[in-house]
């Protein structure tokens, strides 16, 4: 997939529709629409100082049980990525959020689907954080994320994700 470009940082709707489309164009074209059986999943990266949530896909579920993830979920008919972000977070976690800039995208196939990944920063505004549906969560330093066993897409954008926070801590 292609790097984010540095003007999505920003979140605003031209540069979130600009980053989906670089990201679908990358995919291979099907169909009137584009791209058939695509699925839109918005995932959260949460962070608590230096630290970022983490959360394990409980073993035996499809499309990378056992595997880390950023947490979050498939959006429903009618859904902005954004609302689809707050309602899994609630659903998975038990927490009211806030959702900030889209921070990268990712390309999934898994066998006939198409899975699309955008990941944003998310803000705890509300709520004690549960694994309802994770066998395991915890925040871990950012610098040790890549040392977890992460679901393939996360571990490209946390790649992405974390380096360009280096560079900008700078």
């Amino acid at each position: 997939a292609a790097a984010v470009p540095e003007r999505a940082a920003g979140g605003n709707s031209f540069e979130t529709k600009y980053l989906i489309k670089t990201q679908i164009s990358l995919a291979k074209p099907q169909g009137k629409y584009g791209i058939m059986n695509t699925i839109v999943v918005s995932a959260g990266v949460i962070m608590d100082g230096e630290k970022v949530l983490l959360c394990r896909r409980p073993m035996g579920k499809p499309l990378e049980g056992g595997k880390w993830e950023f947490p979050g979920g498939k959006l429903e008919k009618g859904e902005t990525p954004q609302q689809a972000l707050k309602r899994e977070l609630k659903e998975e976690l038990d927490i009211e959020t806030e959702t900030g800039a889209l921070l990268d995208a990712r390309i999934k196939t898994y066998g006939d689907k198409t899975i699309l990944l955008l990941f944003y920063e998310s803000r705890v505004v509300q709520g004690e954080i549960k694994a309802l549906e994770h066998s395991e969560i915890r925040y871990v330093p950012k610098d040790w994320v890549l040392d977890y066993d992460l679901a393939d897409a996360d571990r490209r954008a946390a790649q992405t994700i974390f380096s360009k926070k280096e560079k900008t801590d700078a």
